[in-house]
Parts: C-alpha cells; sequence; structure tokens
C-alpha cells in the first residue's frame, strides 16, 4: 500500500497497512508530519491495483511514530497481525513497501526485500520526542517509503512496521513491535470516539514514592511512600520494599525505574511486573498503572 501527503508546498510518500476489512491502516506519523508540523494536508491511500482513497487521520503519536487512518468501505483484504513478543534472533523477516516509489512503476503492487531478524530490544533512546527504544533490528533493506509499511515474518503475519535506517550505514534498519504499535493504535482509535481526534494519554500515576540506598555499598531502590487512594492499583507493595527488577530490566536507582517507562512507554491501565525483596523474600508483584489526577 502506498500513502501519499498533499502537505502545504511538499509531497510526500510512505507506505502503510490495513489491519482489519472496515478500513483502517497504520502508518508511521512522520510520512506526513514531524514534531514541528502544523497541521497536514489532504492524505490519500492507494491500494494495489492503483484505487485511491480520501483517508480520514483518526489519530497519531509523535513519540511512538504512529499514526491511524480510516479510509471509506469495507470487506477490505488486511494484514494478519503476529506476534512481536518472542522473535528469535535470525528468523527470517520480509521488508514491503512503497521504497523509492517503485511500486507506482510496478501498478502499485508493494517491493519486498528480504533478511532476518538481527537484534530484539534495541534501545536508541529519543531522537525529535520521537521513542526509538524497543525496536526491531533487521538487515532487510529499508528505503525512503518503506516508512510505515509491514515487517512479515515467514508464515506472512506482520510483526514490525519499518521505521527507519541508520544513516551512514548499510543493512541497519529498524522496526516498530507490532504489539506495541497495535497498543498504541488501539488508543487512538478509543480516543477519537471520546474526543473526535486520537491522541495519547501519557499522564500515568504508579501511587509510589522511591528513594535511592545505598547498602554494603551496593545501590538500590526502596519504596518510601505509597498512595493506596490513588488510581493505581499498587497494594501488592508495603512501604520499605525494594525493587529489584521491572519487567526484564534490573532497577539500581529512581532513574532506572523511570527509563523502563520510556523503553515500554506503559500507558495507564497497564499492569507490570515488579520483583522486590521485602524481609529477606524475594516476590513477583503485579502493579496496575493509573492515571495521573492533578
Amino acid at each position: 500500500m502506498q500513502i501519499k501527503e498533499d502537505l502545504v508546498k511538499e509531497r510526500t510518500r510512505g507506505s502503510g497497512f490495513l489491519i482489519n476489512s472496515d478500513g483502517y491502516v497504520i502508518t508511521n506519523a512522520h510520512n506526513f508530519i514531524t514534531s514541528t508540523t502544523k497541521g497536514y494536508g489532504n492524505i490519500k491511500v492507494v491500494l494495489m491495483g492503483g484505487k485511491i482513497y480520501n483517508a480520514e487521520v483518526v489519530g497519531y503519536d509523535i513519540v511512538s511514530d504512529i499514526a491511524l487512518l480510516k479510509i471509506p468501505g469495507s470487506d477490505f483484504d488486511f494484514c494478519y497481525i503476529g506476534d512481536s513478543n518472542n522473535l528469535m534472533i535470525g528468523e527470517w523477516v520480509i521488508a514491503m513497501g512503497n521504497p523509492l516509489n517503485l511500486s507506482s512503476k510496478n501498478d502499485f503492487q508493494p517491493i519486498a526485500s528480504a533478511g532476518i531478524v538481527s537484534a530484539t530490544g534495541v534501545n536508541l533512546g529519543f531522537q525529535n520526542k520521537v521513542n526509538l527504544n524497543n525496536r526491531i533490528q533487521t538487515d532487510a533493506a529499508i528505503n525512503p517509503g518503506n516508512s510505515g509499511g509491514p515487517l512479515l515474518n515467514s508464515n506472512g503475519q506482520v510483526i514490525g512496521i519499518n521505521s527507519f535506517v541508520l544513516d551512514n550505514n548499510q543493512n541497519l534498519g529498524f522496526a516498530i513491535p507490532i504489539n506495541y504499535a497495535i497498543k498504541i493504535a488501539e488508543n487512538l482509535k478509543l480516543s477519537a470516539l471520546n474526543n473526535d481526534f486520537g491522541f495519547i494519554d501519557r499522564s500515568w500515576d504508579s501511587g509510589l514514592s522511591l528513594r535511592d540506598v545505598n547498602i554494603n555499598g551496593q545501590k538500590n531502590v526502596i519504596v518510601d511512600y505509597i498512595n493506596y487512594d490513588s488510581s493505581a492499583s499498587n497494594k501488592d507493595l508495603y512501604r520499605g520494599d525494594k525493587i529489584l527488577q521491572v519487567e526484564d530490566y534490573k532497577i539500581y536507582s529512581i532513574e532506572d525505574f523511570k527509563n523502563v517507562f520510556d523503553i515500554y512507554d506503559f500507558l495507564p491501565g497497564e499492569s507490570l511486573n515488579l520483583l522486590i525483596e521485602r524481609s529477606d523474600e524475594i516476590l513477583q508483584v503485579e502493579l496496575i498503572i493509573g492515571k495521573y489526577e492533578k
């Protein structure tokens, strides 16, 4: 699928794919908007074979670089969604899209390139407000125009969204894990129902106050205070609990704790697993994130 955006004084192209038969399309937000763009122009979606649709922007999110579009109609062919949580290093993947606008010269058929999963969980920090953490690295060729297109596994299921390549490097392409992308898309869709336009609310609250401590020369983080009346579900935690790990990341400081939230981009209502030490006993507890209330 080719996505063509008519911006003021500029025309850009990217890729995207249908996620259901009702005409919902996922793409990269940077295909038509940046952190400094004031609005966007008319967006057209070109399906295989060249049929053009005017697309509605359901919502977009700069931080995740995900946008959700809607084209009119129903009974569309769509992509099957896989699971990006269990990818194996070395498994075959196929990047599809519209590199260098070549699909327009091929009856608007998607262009494919093959490679492997080179790495998972790659953390590249933030750039221009975009969270580049927890990415899939692949050596499948990704070129300008591929952004927003699907990265498929050998079963033809989407496991990622082609996103970017590192400058001045070859065979270093990166994709957004599909589990995360679908989470953002679903939140955009739900938000649009209530607000006429989809956006992501990241005003989370754990109800916890943490403190950095040094015990026998070892850096640790302990729970200093718990607001049990907050919107978070944190009743499994007690004052004095030592936080050892959040999900797969070991915690040695409050900064580490905050970084895990950046990496996973946890949203209100999501749950996360904490490994804690309490009275010399190691326990696993659940924290459900609440919404920050002013």
